[in-house]
């Protein structure tokens, strides 16, 4: 089996200590493999669990029926905030995700998607195999070959393009939370559920907070039940005088400003400080659900840097050079592909005058139309399966 690892862009093989392959890991390192186990690996690399990518099945386990909301998008799984939140807290780590494939027979698209989801916010899946796939590719037999060609070209594609998601993410709303302890469960299901809006978003650990975390942020979610301390509340409060929204919590000592009303504000008590505003929930905040999807509607679509038509089950990450002279959107296609018969068309703020479409069956990008707005573009794009990436230029 480690003969179909040649020439491939894997080159580290992990696994559990005393499970009879010294053997195997011997013939590795001849290979010029790295090896580890979970409790070896490299000072550098931090291991996280996540789930299986993709759209959720139905609670009954029927293979055609997904489970959705009555007037939303089926249920989508994806590791990235979890890449997103894991980076942030350790900052310089390599994010290595841990995800076993579910029983029954997978198909390459989503041994395609379980490593582009990863790879899409800078992580890196632990390669696993479901038990017949293993044993059909010992045997090779031809469908499963080609299942680990598809799974192994989408590594190499990420290794050749990892410049894409370390540029600084592009991002309208902050999350400000300690993300631990009694504020771990809201925190962390309330960035699963933003990321799922497809409202680009900034992690900010309230320990690493410094004035400079909020730059070209327009609104901060203060997520934790507890006040912030006081050198962080200084800093959220000079955020609201400089014209941003923060969206918080009941639990706050005092706060200034002056209560407004007329606003259209409905559940919240907004408070008028310097240029901006303090909108405080009417109830503590419990539901992560209605705190991501209110604080879309709460900054308003003015503010946002990314926007998409016919995108179906889907998620995106846009990352952008310092000085807007070159931007990456990464888009990733839950349900395999963009609805059929309707493609996606995305809109981009930043003053860009060219695109590329990079997709994982291609070798190269292809140049793609761009309609140039005021400080923003419009990119119609073709049908597209699993992944695709836009570059842009200024």
């Amino acid at each position: 089996m480690l003969d179909l690892l040649k020439g491939t862009a894997i080159n580290f093989l992990y696994h559990e200590p005393g499970a009879g392959l010294e053997s195997v890991i011997a013939r590795a390192r001849e290979q010029g493999l790295e090896e580890a186990t979970p409790d070896s690996l490299p000072g550098d690399v931090i291991t996280i669990a996540g789930k299986w990518p993709g759209i959720l099945l139905s609670p009954a386990g029927d293979g055609d029926e997904t489970s959705a909301g009555p007037t939303g998008d089926p249920w989508v799984d994806s590791n990235g905030w979890r890449i997103r939140l894991a980076a942030a807290l350790q900052p310089g780590k390599e994010v290595w995700v841990d995800v076993e494939p579910p029983d029954g027979k997978l198909s390459a698209q989503a041994y395609v998607l379980a490593a582009a989801d990863a790879a899409t916010y800078g992580g890196r899946w632990i390669i696993s195999l479901s038990d017949p796939l293993a044993a059909a590719m010992a045997a090779r037999q031809t469908e499963a070959l080609a299942i680990w060609k598809k799974l192994t070209a989408t590594a190499a594609f990420f290794v050749s393009h990892q410049d894409w998601p370390v540029l600084p993410a592009a991002a309208v709303l902050g999350i400000v939370s300690q993300f631990s302890g009694d504020n771990e469960f809201f925190s962390n299901e309330l960035l699963n559920l933003i990321a799922r809006t497809n409202q680009q978003y900034r992690i900010i650990p309230s320990k690493q907070a410094r004035p400079s975390s909020f730059s070209g942020l327009h609104g901060i979610v203060y997520a934790d039940s507890q006040p912030p301390s006081s050198e962080l509340q200084e800093q959220l409060l000079a955020f609201v005088q400089n014209g941003g929204m923060l969206i918080t919590g009941p639990k706050w000592d005092k706060l200034p400003g002056a209560s407004i009303s007329g606003e259209g504000y409905s559940g919240y008590n907004p408070r008028a400080l310097g240029k901006g505003r303090i909108v405080v929930s009417a109830e503590e905040l419990s539901d992560p659900y209605r705190v991501a999807q209110d604080s879309v509607v709460l900054l308003s679509h003015r503010y946002d840097v990314l926007r998409f038509w016919n995108g179906g089950a889907m998620g995106s990450f846009y990352t952008a050079a310092p000085g807007g002279k070159q931007a990456a959107v990464q888009m990733l296609f839950y349900a395999s592909r963009a609805p059929h018969g309707y493609p996606p068309t995305v809109w981009i703020s930043g003053r860009y005058r060219s695109a590329s479409l990079w997709t994982l069956d291609q070798r190269a990008a292809q140049k793609i139309g761009v309609d140039i707005q005021p400080d923003a573009v419009e990119i119609h794009l073709p049908s597209l399966e699993q992944y695709a990436a836009l570059v842009l230029q200024a």
